[in-house]
């Protein structure tokens, strides 16, 4: 697709996700929560149900544990990939934490339980805003459709059937946060218009020039000053993971070179082996892994403290991602290279 044509493609997709931002309640009571209500009615049942959470899986869950593996692996074209997705599915997630929090629509599955309660189908009430996770737009169909774009922009030349796998992951994944009553139809709509959206800029997201890198982190500033200033605490404890993705950002904008920092043994090497690339995978991921540790202790014993919480994600973002990056000589000292 040429660059005007993605111009075109791009404007229409951002005026048709503007169309439905306008008026949320509108497409919620006119069409939204009848039609969730209806396919939940006509489909809900125990086989489906295995069905659409390995339809969710293979579409967004499948790619946490690839990315380290692919950046890990020894293949520079994999090691490139992984560091294309583990930056695009970070704003991806950052940006959709921002817009749920903006938007605050809440999920079809809490109102109809309210209905269900109390024989009404109003979403302006405060308990129905304030008191459950958001709805719009889908932060699964706005990562999948990120991480599947970018994995058929990498492989379509040499597996020209990717794209219908692709294509059917995003598709399924959809549908999964629909049947779950998680999203409304226009919510995942939304969401993969915004994952093509993000793919289109990813030129931009991802450049190493001294200007797109200043406009980046201009970008990870106001999205902090947004997260603290604008959302009360319990808006922000909400939306903890995109405290997550900004130190994931941050860190990596500070991990010179921003070309895949394989050392020069894995690099020589055709692959890593499958114990090696386990082990790298646990040594990488213990800086998160204690983080969130720490908060579910703090959980369980009834302690919840949001700074402290947003202070943890962000070391353990910080730490995580350094080491999956930018530490090949952790990995020499523990023989793991």
């Amino acid at each position: 697709m040429h660059r005007r044509e993605r111009g075109l493609v791009a404007v229409a997709l951002a005026c048709g996700v503007a169309a439905v931002a306008v008026d949320l309640e509108y497409h919620v009571h006119e069409w939204g929560l009848p039609t969730v209500a209806a396919l939940r009615h006509a489909l809900l049942s125990a086989p489906a149900s295995v069905l659409a959470r390995l339809a969710s899986a293979c579409g967004f869950e499948i790619f946490l544990p690839l990315v380290p593996a692919l950046i890990w692996s020894g293949s520079r074209r994999a090691g490139a990939l992984g560091l294309r997705l583990l930056a695009l599915l970070h704003y991806s997630l950052l940006l959709v934490s921002l817009a749920k929090t903006w938007f605050r629509e809440p999920r079809p599955l809490h109102l109809l339980r309210e209905h269900s309660g109390s024989g009404s189908m109003a979403v302006d009430g405060a308990s129905a805003l304030d008191s459950v996770e958001y709805s719009f737009p889908s932060g699964h169909s706005w990562a999948t459709t990120v991480a599947w774009l970018t994995v058929v922009d990498t492989y379509s030349a040499s597996y020209a059937q990717l794209r219908w796998l692709a294509a059917a992951c995003i598709a399924a994944t959809a549908a999964s946060r629909v049947y779950f009553a998680l999203h409304f139809v226009h919510d995942v709509g939304s969401g993969i218009a915004l994952g093509v959206l993000t793919f289109f800029a990813a030129p931009s997201l991802l450049s190493d020039s001294r200007r797109a890198l200043a406009a980046r982190l201009v970008l990870l500033a106001t999205a902090g000053y947004v997260l603290i200033a604008a959302f009360e605490a319990h808006h922000r404890q909400k939306q903890l993971g995109a405290w997550y993705s900004l130190g994931a950002l941050v860190t990596l904008a500070f991990v010179p070179p921003r070309a895949p920092l394989l050392d020069a043994a894995a690099a020589a090497k055709p692959g890593l082996s499958p114990s090696r690339l386990a082990w790298r995978l646990l040594v990488g991921l213990t800086p998160l892994g204690l983080g969130l540790g720490l908060i579910f202790i703090r959980v369980v014993r009834g302690q919840r403290d949001t700074e402290l919480e947003i202070i943890l994600l962000l070391a353990g973002a910080a730490g995580a991602t350094w080491v999956t990056v930018g530490a090949p000589a952790v990995f020499r000292r523990l023989s793991l290279a």
